[in-house]
């Protein structure tokens, strides 16, 4: 026999819970297309691995096996709703695209366990259907966990399995702040300032170059620390 899971929706989501083989014969899969996901930490991207992961199961898939494919940042799209039609499924996850929206779990735990469970129907506008009968499905969520948890959710017949994708340790440097600003003091110069953080757990070494329409107006190397922040101001003349 199966189990029920009905613990809240974080409890289930450990890193730890890596699922590379197909398990059941109804499946659920959720991708993750926030923003993050276009980071190239994992190459060509985390999306496009997470894609090709979600294939290789859709691969395994035996004869009457049915699967769904749905995508998720802060909204949930229903990809392809429960089929047993591999090259379709295939189909469905190729063309999934990345967003510039922030990742939530909740509209995608909602959809998939309004459409895996009765008596439930998903808050997904258009994609709304109701299920005749419960039938257990292991539910796969591809993402790098950029997400809050997911409190009192009751996954009903739904089984999660939580697969990470992305390095444990990222280099990620990014501009936070940029301002210009004419200087008070010396007519006919300008300074430009910007801020940069680093949250990666090295210390970095980078050129940051400013650019005045699209000329090369200046370029400074920086040192910013490890889990920190640096400084770098240009003097721009005229």
């Amino acid at each position: 026999g199966r189990m029920k899971h009905k613990a809240p929706g974080h409890s289930c989501l450990r890193p730890g819970c890596r699922g590379t083989e197909l398990s059941g014969d109804r499946f659920i899969f959720l991708i993750d297309t926030s923003a993050s996901m276009s980071a190239t930490d994992v190459a060509p991207t985390r999306l496009d691995e997470s894609k090709r992961r979600v294939i290789q199961l859709v691969d395994q898939m035996e004869s009457g096996d049915v699967a769904m494919v749905i995508s998720f940042s802060d909204r949930a799209l229903v990809e392809q709703s429960f089929t047993d039609n591999r090259g379709l499924l295939r189909q469905r996850v190729h063309r999934i695209k990345g967003t510039n929206h922030r990742s939530d779990l909740t509209e995608a735990l909602r959809a998939a366990a309004g459409l895996a469970n009765p008596g439930r129907t998903s808050q997904s506008g258009t994609n709304d259907v109701q299920v005749a009968e419960a039938l257990p499905a292991t539910m796969y969520i591809y993402s790098d966990g950029g997400f809050a948890s997911v409190p009192n959710f009751s996954l009903g017949n739904l089984e999660p399995k939580y697969i990470p994708i992305g390095a444990e340790a990222p280099r990620n440097l990014a501009v936070v702040a940029f301002t210009a600003d004419r200087n008070p003091e010396k007519p006919g110069q300008t300074q430009a300032y910007a801020r940069l953080q680093n949250s990666g757990g090295d210390q970095a070494q980078v050129e940051v170059s400013l650019y005045l329409n699209d000329t090369l107006a200046d370029a400074s190397q920086v040192q910013v620390p490890a889990a920190g922040e640096a400084g770098v101001q240009f003097d721009l003349e005229n």
